[in-house]
């Protein structure tokens, strides 16, 4: 495995009032990052770590549950909010399941029913409160600081651009599609073994904008460098992992990377993690900025882009969720 480093950015300047070159500073690391990985890691992003604490314990005691408590809250069919089972999601590169469980939550969304992205619509379904009284206010209050920090860091990323600190705000044409991707990986038992191991989710790419992870101390992702080698990004204590995503990537014509990435399932520890991801609204028109409007070099772009040159979000997106949970 690779021994380089993603980098860690101390994003202070962003959220309090360090001074107009502090701000800079940090703008400029953020837009190295984007270049050269798609991903880095963030500290002193102000979200406390006895909130980060209180999410991963009512997790641990939602996933410790019986199972038909947790099937309370399974996804109904022809929606992608609540939970759902072990290895019932699927890579859309392999069709080989994922060895994790998972719940998937959103904003509340009140879509016309004759649009094909109607199926987000609704409100989340909560386990009981007999079960876990504070499930629904530590979730909805650590939902919200990351869909905060997520704005703020896009902000800093239009920055580098040189295209304008509210560019992707006005591009998401009104409320961001946010989601909250709260995921179980049990042990896999048969890991002892070097030549036998399991992915806990497969090499892929994230879906919009930019990713906020927490990952627990367990470690196991990695993520896949320019040169094609794989590296991990093990945890750093009261970090948030971001990565870009493929919108991003495309807005910015491959210059700021999707990079590819995966996790590898612990042969002895549970691991858990929550992914918040950011992205535009369905009705956002992702075109590519010509980056002679930028202050991004134009030999950074990258041709192989993975997606036609403009998509409408929505649609994209759909076709991404139907194509992992509703594979059967």
């Amino acid at each position: 495995m690779n021994a380089a480093q993603i980098p860690v950015i101390d994003i202070s300047p962003l959220i309090t009032s360090k001074g107009e070159i502090s701000y800079q500073n940090v703008v400029r690391k953020i837009a190295s990052a984007c270049l050269e990985y798609g991903f880095f890691y963030v500290s002193d992003h102000n979200i406390k770590a006895t909130l980060q604490k209180g999410l991963f314990d009512c997790l641990w005691q939602f996933f410790c549950l019986p199972q038909n408590q947790k099937d309370e809250i399974r996804k109904k069919e022809g929606s992608f909010r609540g939970y759902f089972g072990m290895e019932e999601e699927v890579s859309t590169e392999t069709k080989i399941s994922d060895w994790k469980e998972g719940i998937y939550y959103f904003q509340d969304i009140n879509l016309p029913k004759n649009r094909p992205e109607s199926v987000f619509n609704g409100t989340n379904p909560l386990p009981k409160k007999e079960y876990l009284p504070n499930f629904e206010n530590v979730i909805m209050e650590y939902f919200q600081k990351t869909i905060t920090l997520g704005s703020t860091i896009m902000s800093a990323v239009a920055v580098g651009l040189g295209v304008g600190k509210d560019f992707f705000e006005e591009k998401f044409t009104s409320e961001p599609f946010v989601q909250l991707a709260m995921f179980h990986y049990p042990p896999y038992k048969n890991a002892i073994h070097n030549d036998d191991f399991k992915w806990g989710v497969q090499e892929h790419t994230d879906y919009g904008v930019l990713t906020v992870l927490m990952q627990d101390d367990v470690g196991g992702l990695q993520v896949q460098l320019k040169n094609c080698e794989w590296i991990e990004v093990p945890p750093i204590p009261n970090t948030f992992v971001i990565n870009i995503g493929d919108a991003l990537e495309s807005w910015t014509s491959g210059a700021y990377r999707a990079a590819p990435h995966r996790v590898l399932a612990s042969s002895s520890r549970d691991r858990m993690s929550v992914a918040m991801f950011y992205a535009p609204s369905f009705d956002c028109v992702v075109t590519p900025i010509p980056l002679e409007n930028t202050v991004i070099p134009v030999e950074a772009a990258n041709e192989n882009l993975k997606m036609k040159s403009t998509f409408v979000y929505g649609e994209y997106v759909l076709s991404k969720y139907r194509a992992i949970l509703d594979h059967n």
